[in-house]
């Protein structure tokens, strides 16, 4: 306990441990006269009194609180807590002061700070690998889809000449018509891994873009090679924020599901509606109801399924991950004979005006 001046009228053995003087020589004397050498919260020297050790600059029945070291010879010896509390003692204004030792708090503080400046260190490292061997998958993804593609392509294009000299048997014909099916796969899943390995990150600028010129694109994309009856009357002008490239990929790859589902002849049609917040793109498919389950299902992640490793999953894979660059949504509605697949994206004035 301190005098209006500042000078210790009592202190009790605690606190005399733990400054480390006598209650001689703490009677009558400032703290700031002790010959003791106090250190601010970062390890500096106090080179001038603080409120907490000059003595009674805390305003009546307010506490202060800080954190002091002592050091001696050059080294620490421990921290302080020390909490003035200010009062009246018969007209006299007195400071009351708590002495806590706080030093085992500050070196398990000072541990922890330097093992999360070591994990932060260990993850940044473990970052910079991963996005190198991310980046080195990425070339490997994209090398490997550009040298199928073109091969692909040329095979599914001889088979079509070879078919005009293969025997007239419903067996020949049903074996050169599955083998060209597994050759379109494959095309397809290497169009489709490459598409996704190009995809840029969320943070890549976006631009506002007619949905209904991008589904025409993508559409004659997807009429390649392809038997099947696609109606585009549908179309609306709605515009979107996005990029064209990841999003006109996403089209072709839910028209390549849409594909997967139908009938043989079944008609696949593209609308998009607009709700002022957004605009939605529905690929509808007269679907047969075994088919669509097994493409459905397929697309379903399960701990036991991976179905990155399905060519339709890949497809379901590519328009989910544009959705999410685009911050928008994709799901699909299987009822008996019809299944529609939906995409949903920000529109563009709301996001430039947001």
């Amino acid at each position: 306990m301190r005098d209006g001046s500042g000078r210790v009228v009592y202190a009790n053995p605690a606190a005399q441990t733990l400054v480390e003087r006598t209650e001689d020589q703490l009677i009558g004397n400032r703290l700031t006269d002790l010959g003791i050498e106090w250190l601010y919260e970062d390890g500096a020297q106090v080179l001038r009194p603080t409120p907490c050790l000059a003595g009674n600059t805390v305003e009546l029945g307010r506490e202060n609180e800080s954190i002091v070291g002592l050091r001696r010879g050059g080294a620490l010896v421990r921290w302080l807590r020390l909490v003035v509390h200010s009062f009246d003692d018969d007209g006299e204004l007195k400071t009351m002061m708590l002495l806590s030792d706080v030093t085992n708090d500050r070196l398990r503080h000072a541990e922890a700070l330097a093992l999360k400046r070591q994990l932060e260190i260990e993850l940044d490292t473990r970052t910079a690998e991963l996005q190198r061997a991310l980046g080195d998958a990425k070339t490997l993804a994209i090398a490997i889809a550009n040298d199928l593609r073109v091969p692909l392509t040329q095979v599914d294009g001889h088979l079509n000449i070879l078919r005009e000299f293969v025997a007239e048997t419903p067996e020949a014909q049903l074996s050169l018509r599955r083998v060209q099916e597994i050759v379109r796969d494959l095309r397809d899943f290497s169009s489709t891994t490459h598409d996704l390995a190009m995809m840029p990150q969320r943070d890549d600028q976006r631009r506002s873009v007619s949905l209904a010129l991008l589904c025409t694109n993508a559409s004659k994309d997807f009429l390649v090679g392809r038997d099947v009856a696609l109606d585009l009357d549908g179309l609306g002008s709605s515009k979107v924020m996005c990029d064209p490239n990841a999003l006109r990929g996403a089209i072709t790859a839910m028209l390549s599901l849409a594909y997967e589902c139908r009938t043989p002849n079944g008609r696949i049609t593209l609308a998009t509606s607009d709700t002022g917040y957004s605009a939605t793109l529905r690929v509808h498919v007269e679907s047969d109801p075994a088919q669509a389950a097994r493409i459905l299902n397929s697309t379903l992640e399960s701990p036991n399924h991976r179905f990155q490793d399905d060519v339709a999953g890949v497809r379901f894979l590519m328009v989910k991950k544009a959705a999410s660059l685009h911050d928008g949504a994709f799901w699909f509605v299987a009822n008996g004979d019809s299944t529609e697949f939906l995409l949903s994206l920000p529109n563009a004035e709301v996001a430039i005006a947001a």
